[in-house]
């Protein structure tokens, strides 16, 4: 969990400062943080029971992330969760 969590927040801290550093230069830099995805990885990993696990968690799609990814990075959106 700690390594988990410390590379969470790098690539936050890395897409935050990017960000801003790209600014007026054409490219941008959108994080992606989506929470729980409908995969199939769960399954594969053995951990298909998990939907319990901290409350009533919202599964989406992977073709919703996708989409509202997309739609973050026309924006020049920072993050999209």
């Amino acid at each position: 969990n700690a390594t988990y969590a410390a590379t969470k927040a790098f690539a936050n801290s890395f897409a935050e400062s990017l960000h801003s550093e790209l600014n007026g230069t054409g490219v941008t830099c959108t994080l992606l943080a989506p929470g729980p995805t409908v995969t199939g990885f769960n399954e594969v990993a053995g951990i298909s029971n998990i939907d319990g696990i901290g409350g009533s968690l919202v599964w989406v799609t992977a073709e919703r992330v996708a989409k509202e990814a997309i739609q973050g990075m026309a924006c020049n959106r920072r993050i999209v969760i």
